[in-house]
């Protein structure tokens, strides 16, 4: 990764291994920020749906949006849990005997099936809630 001349190799591949766990910091970080944004533009979508109120937007509308709004976070979870394993991929090739090389697998699994299973929970209810909308 490193091709700094004169630069001691050793010292580059901390660098870079710095760097890495940065982006793995970064990019962690962000995925619950974008679950905190996503449960706030569920609720509000939950809001419009079921609150009574007298400017009520069109039946199947909020169920519309909870579509898009859920699908959209999905893809980037599903994008940002790539860039993190290739960020992970690449401290393990960085430091081999590192903390990347020495955590299970199951680790990162742990993680990701509860928060796409989420996602897919959220994307179920939109549908059905768009299908009763179109039959009313």
């Amino acid at each position: 990764m490193c091709d700094r001349e004169g630069i001691d190799a050793g010292v580059c591949a901390d660098d870079d291994y710095r760097e890495v766990m940065a982006s793995i910091r970064h990019y962690s970080t962000l995925r619950f920020v974008m679950l905190t944004v996503f449960i706030t533009m569920t609720s509000g979508l939950l809001v419009g749906e079921y609150a009574e109120y007298k400017m009520r937007p069109p039946a199947p509308l909020v169920p519309m949006a909870g579509l898009l709004v859920t699908a959209i976070f999905f893809w980037l979870e599903v994008t940002l849990d790539t860039y993190m394993n290739t960020f992970a991929g690449v401290a393990r090739r960085l430091r081999p005997k590192g903390h990347w090389s020495e955590r299970p697998q199951i680790a990162s699994t742990l993680v990701v099936i509860p928060l796409r299973g989420l996602y897919v929970v959220v994307f179920l209810y939109w549908l059905w809630a768009f299908i009763n909308a179109l039959a009313k």
